[in-house]
């Protein structure tokens, strides 16, 4: 996972990066990920796990399926009025508040 990190980070050179998901969330998984990716990379982000853990997916679908069923039903894509339509919006890293830019 790290090497993988480190190309993204070489190329796109983020200042966060979230592990999402189970994986994201096993004990330790951050930190041995961060201690590789320290050793490696040129420049250092910020790791962080996703607040979302192990319901991302699931929320991820639900917000794809809202979003669908509104432009079906409207025929407008924008999103439907109401709370954030993807949880994309609502995603904080490690639930400190921080809003989170994804892509």
């Amino acid at each position: 996972m790290a090497r993988l990190l480190c190309a993204v980070v070489t190329i796109v050179d983020p200042e966060l990066i979230v592990l999402g998901g189970g994986v994201g969330q096993a004990p330790g998984f951050a930190e041995a990920v961060t201690a590789e990716l320290r050793s490696i990379a040129p420049v250092m982000p910020e790791v962080r796990v996703s607040a979302l853990g192990t319901d991302a997916v699931v929320d991820g679908c639900l917000a794809s399926g809202a979003d669908l069923a509104w432009t079906q039903l409207t025929g407008n894509a924008a999103s439907p009025p109401g709370p954030a339509a993807s949880p994309s919006a609502a995603l904080t890293a490690a639930g400190d508040g921080d809003p989170v830019e994804t892509w």
